[in-house]
């Protein structure tokens, strides 16, 4: 078993590629180029993205379906073997289905592409994206392939197939989505434990400041209303036991002038009719008139007359008693 060298290749170059160059031929292999992209989220639109002048940019860890421009053919006493080439893999473009094409097979090859890398990277026709290298058998085949496949067959078979496939790698996008959808709903309940826990503690804290507030507004009025509870109890107490006259006389303005002036002339009234009394009552009389003058304060003023400088009552004007 050995491999076709870069003469060789170009010696049976119409035997084993179809629409291709022999410029393409480089040492032991021939580089293939890209025609035709297919990706999972286009495989129903017959319009997908060909490539040509166009390029194809592919996303980070999305799975794309590069079909090659070039027909291959691999005859009986031979066995193909594609991998994929060192300047996408150098970009995080790697091609995950490279294997063998067995004696007898002929029709275009298609490469699955991942970009593992961070950044999107482009596809063009005019940088080949993987490469063939033919085997010699010892012998040929006992029964071949026998496949013949055209473009057009090609790709309606392929369109379908990719119905139901991934669009990433493992189908890593819907997983990501997924885990996405899940860590958003579990932030969700997070944020709304939170907030709930959040919410409990500003009414508990305000509720406190409240009875804080409250005590402090309602222990003075508390106050006023006790004393004045009890200062009304002391009162009815009070009328009820009759000593509230007897209280309010303490309460009451007292005319001292007035009381004095009446005193006196009923004490004058009392002196005009000395001629008829006799010496007991006007003993009696001068007594009462004693005390009457124990009763007056010092510097209170008489019936018409102002107190003295030294405080004695002014003269009235009328004759005194006479000595006893």
């Amino acid at each position: 078993m050995a491999l076709l060298s870069d003469k060789t290749l170009v010696k049976r170059f119409l035997e084993l590629i179809e629409d291709g160059s022999p410029d393409q031929i480089q040492r032991c292999a021939y580089k293939l180029s890209a025609d035709r992209v297919f990706a999972a989220a286009t495989a129903t639109n017959s319009a997908s993205a060909a490539l040509g002048q166009v390029p194809y940019r592919i996303e980070p860890g999305a799975l794309v379906w590069v079909r090659t421009k070039e027909i291959v053919k691999v005859p009986d006493d031979l066995c193909g073997i594609w991998c994929p080439t060192n300047y996408y893999a150098q970009r995080g473009l790697m091609l995950i289905n490279a294997s063998i094409v067995e004696p007898g097979y002929r029709g275009p090859l298609t490469g699955a592409l991942v970009n593992f890398g961070r950044t999107a990277r482009v596809i063009t026709s005019s940088q080949p994206f993987a490469r063939i290298m033919y085997v010699t058998l010892d012998q040929c085949v006992g029964a071949r392939l026998n496949l013949n496949r055209e473009r057009a067959v090609y790709d309606a078979e392929l369109l379908q197939t990719l119905e139901d496939a991934p669009s990433t790698f493992l189908n890593l996008g819907s997983l990501h989505d997924e885990v996405i959808d899940k860590l958003r709903a579990r932030l969700q309940i997070d944020v709304e434990e939170k907030a709930a826990k959040a919410a409990e503690k500003i009414d508990s804290t305000v509720a406190k400041a409240m009875d804080e507030v409250s005590s402090k507004v309602t222990k003075p009025i508390n106050r006023g209303l006790v004393f004045f509870a009890t200062v009304a109890a002391l009162v009815l107490a009070l009328k009820e036991s009759g000593l509230g006259a007897w209280v309010a006389t303490f309460f009451q303005p007292t005319d001292l002038k007035a009381e004095v002036d009446k005193a006196v002339n009923e004490s004058l009234g009392k002196r005009a009719d000395l001629a008829a009394i006799g010496l007991a009552d006007f003993d009696a009389l001068r007594k009462e008139l004693r005390d009457l003058s124990a009763r007056i304060p010092a510097g209170v003023s008489s019936v018409t007359g102002a107190p003295s400088a030294s405080g004695a009552p002014a003269s009235s004007g009328k004759p005194a008693p006479p000595p006893k």
